[in-house]
């Protein structure tokens, strides 16, 4: 059984519910995906931002005129900030005991954006 939820307030107590009934095998957190989506297009803009920097200061480095370099190629490499879900043992408990909620403490999630770009000086 897997569940989704954007109300981490009630979390934990939907969580010790449930182990009152089944064992829970772990807990995942992910950030949405429309936010994991502007995210991405941040992560883009700042990519294209520091290549076109970079490409002023090979530009200047090889004496060529700025507006003669050209992107040829531009691909972005696998996304990551996913991670396999982090063991969390717990038995269910008969069902006349209570299960306390866990304690849920807030984190950090990673995005990272890979970029690769060739770029080619056009003739004068």
């Amino acid at each position: 059984m897997q569940l989704r939820t954007s109300d981490l307030a009630k979390l934990p107590q939907t969580v010790a519910q449930g182990q009152q009934a089944m064992t829970l095998a772990g807990i995942d957190f992910r950030i949405s995906r429309k936010t994991q989506q502007a995210t991405q297009a941040e992560l883009i803009r700042r990519a294209v931002d520091k290549l076109n920097a970079r490409a002023a200061v090979v530009a200047e480095a090889l004496k060529v005129a700025p507006e003669r370099m050209r992107l040829e190629e531009l691909s972005f490499g696998p996304e990551s900030g996913h991670r396999p879900p982090a063991p969390f043992s717990a038995r269910a408990a008969a069902a006349a005991d209570a299960v306390p909620a866990p304690a849920l403490d807030a984190g950090t999630s990673v995005q990272q954006l890979t970029v690769s770009a060739k770029l080619r000086i056009a003739a004068p």
